[in-house]
């Protein structure tokens, strides 16, 4: 059985990291999103240096299972040490406990970054995310039944206290 780190991601991680983003784009609602996103998108998260900006990946050798980020949750000033977070796993590396690791590394970041709130939105149904989500380190604030359009899937808001 070959050992799984989590580390900050490096450029030679984009690619699949961006191939994992493009299996959830296509076969869920989990991103919110239509389209894949270019690869200055996945370019700027790693670039960025901005305090509470962090971006890893979880890696069993030389392959990437998974990733987080977290980045700006709002522009107003007033949300400065609140960030959103994300998390996505390869579909092969799922229900093994590294979306939990992947956010307990991110969260021990944060802190260190002070930032007081984490915000993720989570899509629904995710039965791989329910332990995770159900766990007392998870605060569920919301529930939407219509956030992703036609899809028919709902999401729910979850917030962590950082401090």
């Amino acid at each position: 059985m070959s050992k799984i780190t989590v580390r900050p991601a490096e450029s030679a991680d984009l690619a699949p990291v961006a191939a994992i983003y493009a299996d959830a784009v296509h076969t869920s609602v989990a991103t919110f999103d239509i389209e894949e996103p270019p690869p200055a998108y996945w370019q700027a998260k790693l670039d960025s240096t901005a305090v509470g900006d962090h971006f890893l990946v979880a890696c069993d050798e030389n392959t990437v299972l998974g990733f987080a980020y977290s980045g700006v949750f709002r522009s107003r000033p007033a949300y400065g040490r609140t960030r959103e977070a994300s998390i996505y796993l390869a579909p092969a590396a799922s229900g093994r406990g590294l979306g939990t690791r992947l956010f307990c590394a991110l969260l021990d970041l944060l802190r260190k970054d002070q930032v007081h709130l984490v915000v993720s939105v989570v899509a629904q149904p995710n039965r791989p995310a329910m332990p995770f989500t159900a766990s007392s380190d998870s605060l569920r604030w919301g529930h939407s039944t219509r956030s992703a359009s036609s899809s028919g899937a709902t999401s729910a808001q979850h917030g962590s206290n950082c401090v």
